[in-house]
């Protein structure tokens, strides 16, 4: 048991972080499958809110766990036993996955939103 991230031994936490951890990588994938067979109809319609709603939810999704993890990371800081530092590997992963993942989307987001992407 690690003194400095002691609840991290527990089933129930370690499931929570790694749905954590991959939570921005589902999110990026639903965002570009649903934003590619959604533009055609969307298109179709004159209107891009599913396109508008998609991309707000998959980009907040994606950024949700880097502001949960930002706590326990913080206190994770200085690990001295092997799960401080499985803890430690696990949240920066979580943090990094989902902050990078929050900006592709973001930058994918806006030629789809704001320029046309309807074809004649």
């Amino acid at each position: 048991m690690s003194t400095v991230f002691p609840s991290f031994s527990r089933p129930r936490t370690i499931a929570v972080t790694w749905v954590a951890a991959v939570l921005a990588p589902f999110a990026w994938l639903s965002a570009l499958h649903l934003m590619s067979s959604l533009i055609d109809d969307e298109c179709g319609m004159g209107s891009r809110v599913l396109l508008w709603g998609n991309a707000i939810a998959c980009i907040v999704l994606a950024a949700a766990p880097a502001a949960a993890l930002l706590a326990p990371w913080r206190r994770s800081m200085d690990p001295k036993t092997s799960v401080g530092l499985r803890a430690r590997l696990i949240l920066d992963l979580a943090m990094a996955g989902s902050l990078t993942l929050a900006l592709v989307m973001l930058a994918t987001s806006v030629p789809i939103l704001f320029l046309n992407a309807c074809r004649p």
